[in-house]
């Protein structure tokens, strides 16, 4: 299953970069996003039907700015594409680079898609 192409949609919707695993850039604000698991979940007479996703979409923006409308957009794409069950944690940890602080805003979220 590869997520890749919906996910790398939110570049259009907040603006900001969006990279697989680790942004290498200079901006302060971006998105990065990670498999945390993949497996078969609907199965019927020996045959794999569905396959599920569970995905982390991580924004990070500096810890002043106002991130609430940023986060409502990247919650309501992933529902408008399917995800379910998404869940949001957002925290202030030492950035690695540029800024002192910055906010890392956490989605997590299954996809199911029909094997074809």
């Amino acid at each position: 299953m590869n997520l890749n192409p919906i996910i790398l949609g939110l570049r259009d919707v907040v603006g900001v970069p969006v990279e697989p695993d680790i942004y290498l850039g200079e901006e302060e604000r971006y998105i990065v996003f990670t498999y945390e698991d993949e497996r078969a979940s609907w199965k019927a007479n020996n045959n794999v039907l569905a396959d599920t996703a569970s995905m982390q979409v991580s924004y990070y923006c500096p810890y002043n700015y106002d991130y609430m409308a940023d986060k409502e957009k990247i919650r309501d794409y992933l529902e408008e594409k399917g995800f379910v069950g998404i869940e949001i944690q957002s925290w202030i940890e030492d950035a690695v680079k540029g800024v002192k602080k910055q906010r890392h805003t956490v989605f997590t979220a299954e996809y199911t898609e029909r094997r074809k």
